[in-house]
């Protein structure tokens, strides 16, 4: 390949973040962070037929998943908000039976139609939502801080 050759596959770039929910576009989003798809990783020791000690490593028996935290502008209507009436499930009514919904993290490209990834998440509820410090002197719009919660993560594109 010479210096002045095009590389045609020059990565996953997307500049348009949404959040679905049971299907449905839910929210824009600024950023994304907690995509992370993994297994547990478990110690055994065993002895050989000499009486020696050895240590493996192999693979555990499940996937680990945690907390996705999603960054998007601060709504000014909350009550009529799809993620702060998601949040109120769990927040008032103590209850993550209704709580929980899949969902996916689509990633889209700048004409926000084609879809470059989809992140599937499985039984995800809304554990925390943090506004940014409030500063008069920044001139900046206002974000949100979404923590949700996940049983699972899939990438399925």
């Amino acid at each position: 390949m010479s210096d002045t050759t095009v590389v045609s596959n020059t990565g996953l770039m997307s500049n348009a973040f949404y959040l679905e929910v049971d299907g449905s576009p839910m929210t824009m989003l600024t950023g994304v962070s907690g995509l992370d798809v993994s297994v547990e990783a478990t110690d055994m020791q065993q002895t050989t037929a000499k009486g020696q000690m050895v240590w493996t490593r192999t693979l555990g028996s499940r996937q680990t998943s945690g907390t996705l935290t999603l960054t998007r502008l601060a709504v000014d209507d909350s009550p009529t908000d799809g993620v702060w009436q998601w949040f109120s499930k769990v927040k008032d009514k103590g209850s993550l039976t209704d709580a929980r919904k899949n969902g996916s993290v689509v990633l889209y490209a700048t004409d926000h139609a084609t879809e470059l990834g989809r992140y599937n998440f499985t039984n995800g509820w809304v554990s925390k939502i943090a506004l940014d410090s409030l500063d008069v002197s920044s001139g900046n719009p206002l974000k949100e801080t979404i923590s949700l919660e996940i049983d699972s993560l899939e990438r399925k594109k």
